[in-house]
């Protein structure tokens, strides 16, 4: 995970996905949650961060 500064942790599946083993990546390797838009219905683009992560997604990118 050195490599990795973010997972893809939000889909627009419409149905549960089991997170488990990306939430406890994401807080062992402290990486960015961000959100999947692969859905191929209307819901296109509606997944992501929740807005409290937007702030650490923003100072993040900020950085590079």
């Amino acid at each position: 995970c050195a490599d990795l500064d973010a997972v893809e942790r939000y889909y627009p599946y419409g149905y549960e996905v089991d997170t488990g083993l990306v939430d406890d990546a994401i807080e062992e390797y402290d990486l960015l949650a961000t959100g999947g838009s692969d859905a191929h219905d209307e819901t296109l683009g509606r997944a992501g961060p929740p807005e409290s992560e937007f702030a650490r997604f923003a100072a993040a990118v900020d950085g590079l």
